[in-house]
This record gives structure tokens, C-alpha cells and sequence, in this order.
């Protein structure tokens, strides 16, 4: 018989480090997960480092074999991070203080509460329950203690969940065998554009272009940032305000971001020219190295800097972006080998950055051929996008009947 009950009677929420101290030695080792280990729709994430057992137990959350793990800061939680943590050094783990750890009791199935916590009702609810500042946004533990769930009996729920295990490996193979398909696209394109590859629309370069440097023939300006300390900066403030997030957009019209003329006039932020060639100097993950065309009139704070052709250049600067675009992988690695090095970028190595020039006919023939290419390759990622939206529709659907 089904029942209704809740989470906090069922699981223990947060179980105590306290017993781990019986079962190891502090210098026994253990999984270590931090949150970026936990994944988006896996079911089973792994934990691939380790630490002492001593080192771990004094600031992370614990937790065991088959314990859900359920992200609780924004926007993990949002994006669905959740999974069942299992082949664990020790049968222990400790990871990310921003986990809320569910440990499944005897009548209630660890996959059953997986799935119940995957629904998109349940991260809508969490949603509004979430607390603290903008950005850093926590789901209490109560909320979660006291979520009212239908139970079945354990028969049923294991029923439940080999449907839905079935169903959803399903949809998994054709995620993946489209996302492989944006993969491709996206290799080709960036082939394009990449002035390392053969393929390269640019290494098709006669002994007429030049070879010159961004400062030579480019002005470079960045911002600023007002003081937060002064709120008449930014309220109710209309001048548009970049900053690095704002990069992704590749053309930009506008932004979130808002400053008032006092907080202009007191700031190093400056309007910048348009139709400039913005380019990111630091960023977590993708970002540093990327561009952009401002198409919008804007200042900046100082994580971005404008690129502008000087008066007397015959630069197009849609090609000046689709030079620098291609030589992403190679703007990242002037700050480190990898190219995944953090520090950032800087006015004088961007001054410094090398570019062929052909004549400005050339350029416009390039950008014409480019810009057909990418419109192309653009409508095929987005129809692809639509085909993976409706794969995660249809995993909502099945559990929200299912469940």
C-alpha cells in the first residue's frame, strides 16, 4: 500500500561524521568529490581523487555508499546535480560543503528518492525556498527533511525504477550520439576559423598579406568598476555596463548590467566604440580568450578590453573577430601551456598578438564567405539544441507519470 511520508522520516538527512571515526584510522584513505565531480543527469557520478582520511573529516561533508547527494547551492541546484555515490574508498567520502546527503533507510530504494529529486517540480519548489545573496543561493535542510513523498512498497518502488532505468539509457544513447553530432559541427566550424589547421580559410594567405601586431594597427580600452560601497552608482542606473559573462554572446545588443552617470563619471568605465572587437581577460572555465562585436553602445568594467582599428588602418573588423576567434586556443596559452592556466590577460600581451592582413577586399571576401559557413553551421547546432530539449521534456514526462 502506498503512503505519504516525509523525506526526514524516510532518509537521514546529513548523517553525523562522528561514526566514520569507529570504522578508519585518520590515516586511512577516502573518496574525495568535490561538486564540479558531480554530474548533470548521471545517475552514478565518480569520485576520482582521494584524501586522508584525517585531512578530509575536518571541513567536508561525509558521506557512505549509496548515500544521495544532493547539490544544494544555486545554480547546481537548479541545474539538476544530483547522484548516488557508490564504489567509494573505504565505502567513504567527503566532498563539497555545499552537498545536502540523504541516507536511504530500509524501506525506501536510493534510485526511488534519485528520480523523486529529479523531477522539475521538485527543483521549482526548491527554487523558491532558497535563501541568502544573489548568486549564493542555499536550499535549507528542512525544506528537504520535510518534503511529503507517495512511498510505495519496496517491491513497487524497485518496479519503478528498472521502468525508468530502462526508459531513460534509451534516451541517453540518442543524447549522446546528438551531442556527438554538435561536436563534429562545432570541429568543422572552429577548423574554419582556426589558424592552425590546414582547413583554415586563413592559410589559404598569399605572400602579400602582412604579418603585424594588434597594437600596430588596433587602439585598445578597457573599464572600470563604480564602488559598490555608493548604491547611487548603480540604482536605477541606464547605461549599459559589461562585464566577462557577457563575452558569450558573440554579437552583443545588450546586458544585464546597469551604472548611472555619477557612478560613469566616477569610475574608469568609459563608453566604447562600437562595433569594436571585445575580447575577455580572465574568466572561469571558457571565457578568457573569448570574443565578441559590440553592437550596442556600452561601457565595461576591467575584465574586458575593446579592440578598434586605428583611423588610417583599412581593417574590417569582422575580420579582425574571426582572426582572434580562431586563434582562441592560442590566446589562452599566452598565459600558460595548457591554455587552462588562470591568470589572466593583459592591454600589453594583447598588444603584442600577431595577425595576418591582407588587403581589405580580401578581408571583405573572407567575411562574406565565413559569415554564409557560420549561419549554416549555426541553424544545425540550433536544430540540434531543439532535438535535446525534447529528450529532457520526455524524461519529465515519464517520471512525472511514472512517479
Amino acid at each position: 500500500m502506498w503512503k505519504t511520508v516525509k523525506l526526514g522520516d524516510v532518509c537521514e538527512i546529513q548523517p553525523k561524521k562522528a561514526q566514520v571515526k569507529k570504522k578508519l584510522a585518520d590515516t586511512d584513505t577516502v573518496s574525495f568529490m568535490p561538486m564540479e565531480d558531480l554530474g548533470i543527469d548521471e545517475m552514478y557520478p565518480a569520485a576520482n581523487q582521494t584524501k586522508t582520511l584525517a585531512k578530509a573529516y575536518s571541513s567536508y561533508t561525509y558521506f557512505e555508499d549509496n548515500d544521495v547527494l544532493l547539490a544544494k547551492i544555486t545554480p547546481c541546484f537548479e541545474n539538476g546535480k544530483l547522484g548516488i555515490v557508490s564504489n567509494l574508498k573505504n565505502g567513504v567520502g567527503f566532498g563539497s560543503s555545499e552537498y545536502i546527503v540523504l541516507r536511504c533507510g530500509e524501506e525506501v530504494l536510493s534510485q526511488y528518492i534519485y528520480y523523486r529529486l529529479s523531477q522539475p517540480s521538485f527543483r521549482a519548489n526548491g527554487k523558491e525556498q532558497m535563501s541568502g545573496a544573489v548568486g549564493h543561493k542555499r536550499l535549507p535542510k528542512d525544506f528537504v527533511e520535510n518534503l511529503e513523498i507517495p512511498l510505495p512498497p519496496l517491491k513497487e518502488q524497485q518496479r519503478i525504477v528498472t521502468k525508468l532505468d530502462a526508459a531513460f539509457a534509451e534516451i541517453d544513447k540518442a543524447v549522446k550520439i546528438t551531442v556527438l553530432k554538435k561536436e563534429e559541427i562545432n570541429k568543422f566550424k572552429n577548423s574554419i576559423l582556426n589558424t592552425n589547421k590546414e582547413e583554415s580559410i586563413f592559410n589559404k594567405a598569399s605572400n602579400t598579406w602582412k604579418e603585424l601586431k594588434i597594437g600596430d594597427i588596433c587602439d585598445l580600452m578597457t573599464g572600470g568598476t563604480p564602488s559598490r560601497k555608493v548604491p547611487e552608482y548603480f540604482d536605477n542606473g541606464e547605461i549599459k555596463w559589461l562585464v566577462s559573462g557577457d563575452i558569450h554572446q558573440k554579437e552583443i545588443f545588450d546586458c544585464d548590467g546597469r551604472i548611472t552617470e555619477e557612478g560613469l563619471n566616477n569610475s574608469n568605465a568609459k563608453f566604447l566604440p562600437e562595433n569594436s572587437v571585445l575580447i575577455a581577460l580572465n574568466g572561469q572555465g571558457k571565457t578568457r580568450g573569448t570574443v565578441a562585436i559590440l553592437k550596442t553602445k556600452a561601457t565595461c568594467n576591467q575584465s574586458l578590453v575593446s579592440i578598434f582599428p586605428k583611423s588610417e588602418m583599412n581593417l574590417n573588423t569582422k575580420y579582425l573577430y574571426y582572426v582572434l576567434d580562431g586563434m582562441y586556443e592560442k590566446i589562452r596559452r599566452i598565459t600558460g601551456d595548457s591554455g587552462n592556466d588562470r591568470r589572466g590577460l593583459n592591454m600589453t600581451l594583447i598588444n603584442n598578438i600577431e595577425i595576418l592582413l591582407p588587403s581589405i577586399k580580401e578581408q571583405e571576401n573572407i567575411v562574406y564567405k565565413l559569415d554564409i559557413a557560420t549561419v549554416e553551421l549555426d541553424k544545425l547546432n540550433i536544430g540540434l539544441d531543439k532535438i535535446l530539449k525534447k529528450y529532457e521534456t520526455l524524461k519529465s514526462s515519464i517520471l512525472k507519470h511514472e512517479i
